[in-house]
Order: C-alpha cells, then structure tokens, then sequence
C-alpha cells in the first residue's frame, strides 16, 4: 500500500506513525508501506496560522 494513501486515510496522520502503526501491526491488511512520502499541500494549509491574501 502507497504511504500517501495511508496518509490520508489515516486522517493525515504524521508519516512516521503511519510507518509505525503498519509496523507494529496495527493497521489490518497492510503488510507492506511502499512509495516515498510526498509533500501534503492538505498538511500544509493546516498548519498555516494566517490566510493568504
């Protein structure tokens, strides 16, 4: 399964807990992250404090 996917599944949860609760077997079905974890432009906006103009 794409580490973005479960990203975003997981409620755009940080990477490394993704990586962790796949892992730690937490996550039922999912044997394997594959894919390189992208930039979250959804993250992002999140953490932004002020809007764009």
């Amino acid at each position: 399964v794409d580490i973005n996917l479960m990203h975003r599944r997981l409620g755009h949860l940080h990477f490394d807990a993704v990586r962790r609760m796949v892992n730690d077997g937490c996550v039922q079905g999912v044997i394997r992250l594959s894919g390189k974890p992208d930039i979250c432009e959804h993250c992002i906006m999140g953490k932004m404090r002020k809007l764009s103009f």
